[in-house]
């Protein structure tokens, strides 16, 4: 049986960091489930898409929190 794997915990740290209160919680599920999905084929690539995903996402929100300052 094939154990399912965590995310990356750098990847957590920025999204938990980054990401407003309201929204959290949904888009670290939704990034989550993706990556379980993915991981059926390849344990590793699935870690990299969630971490590649978490700095996009969390770079969006960084960039757009600055502006509103």
């Amino acid at each position: 049986m094939k154990k399912t794997p965590s995310p990356p915990n750098i990847a957590l740290f920025l999204l938990r960091l980054t990401l407003p209160d309201d929204v959290k919680e949904s888009v670290i599920g939704d990034l989550e489930e993706e990556m379980v999905a993915l991981s059926g084929r390849n344990s590793l690539r699935a870690r990299l898409w969630f971490l590649r995903h978490a700095i996009v996402i969390s770079g969006y929100y960084f960039v757009d929190r600055s502006l509103r300052r």
